[in-house]
């Protein structure tokens, strides 16, 4: 009933053409077809001053590993409009200029949060997950002092994190948020506490801190020393609403490196790709969430 309920007045809105129409001009038809079909559609929104919600529709490139879409080099991604829900046939093909914009009274992000701020857990049997169980549990221990209270299952049942580490993999893969049913933290075989913390914070809501809405403030993508194919992993994110929870943070344990996707240099090493502002600032620890994280973890989860 809720989501007919957030359906139908986001159907309203839209009939009534309560939205912001993007700049379509000098955008190439071909370039834009070969980027819906390596995307996906996802809805973001942001609550303002008067208590109401943005919702920003936007085109997310993603790689393909496997079966799997991956958005920034490590998040898991659907797209989360529903088949009939009546936004899909709705979205303008110039959202990729600009975003598209509507108003509404629910937020959608809240979906994703986990329930009585409880995450239920499952760490796989095979042998190579059992060799990292140790940094599994620090990894969660360092979230659970926030007051997220994480409960070990037996095995798989409802709403729950299965941790599962795959040698086949490259990287480690993590879905934002909760997406009910059972969901993988995929992990590599050589995986170190601090990025296992990465990944349990995009499983518990969080975004990577370089893809903020104002990250063009504090810092620059030096798209020189990227590869082509590479650049989308440095998309930003229209409006996410774990962003607006706290200031842009440097010392986020979801920041990407300063050589994140670098291209090789000359000796073999890789190139900057993101300069700070001011320049010599830190980023890209993995040593715990920095206090800003757990603010804003906090404030999802109304947590005290």
């Amino acid at each position: 009933m809720r989501r007919l309920s957030i359906f139908l007045l986001l159907l309203a809105i839209l009939s009534c053409n309560n939205y912001e129409k993007p700049d379509t001009e000098g955008y190439e038809a071909a370039n834009y077809a070969s980027f819906k079909r390596d995307s996906v559609k996802y809805v973001f929104d942001r609550i303002n001053a008067q208590q109401r919600y943005s919702y920003y529709i936007q085109y997310l490139p993603i790689r393909k590993i496997g079966k799997l879409q991956v958005f920034q080099g490590d998040i898991i991604i659907n797209s989360n409009i529903e088949s009939g829900r009546g936004i899909d046939s709705m979205i303008l093909d110039s959202e990729i200029v600009q975003p598209y914009k509507m108003i509404g009274v629910s937020p959608l992000s809240k979906e994703r949060l986990w329930p009585r701020h409880e995450v239920r857990y499952v760490i796989s049997e095979n042998d190579d997950t059992k060799e990292r169980i140790s940094s599994i549990r620090q990894a969660i221990a360092a979230w659970r002092n926030l007051g997220i209270i994480f409960t070990e299952l037996p095995e798989p049942s409802g709403d729950c994190i299965i941790f599962n580490v795959d040698r086949s993999h490259q990287f480690n893969l993590s879905p934002i948020g909760r997406v009910k049913g059972s969901q993988n933290i995929i992990l590599r075989k050589d995986v170190s506490t601090g990025s296992i913390m990465h990944e349990i914070g995009h499983s518990l809501g969080l975004w990577h801190e370089h893809c903020r809405p104002d990250r063009d403030q504090h810092i620059t993508i030096i798209t020189a020393n990227i590869a082509p194919s590479d650049l989308k992993e440095f998309k930003p994110i229209a409006a996410a609403y774990s962003y607006y929870l706290t200031n842009y943070d440097f010392n986020s344990i979801m920041h990407y490196d300063p050589y994140a996707f670098g291209k090789r240099g000359s000796d073999g090493k890789a190139m900057i790709t993101i300069q700070t502002k001011p320049a010599g600032k830190i980023i890209g620890q993995r040593s715990a969430p920095s206090e800003l994280d757990r603010a804003g973890i906090r404030s999802m989860y109304n947590l005290p």
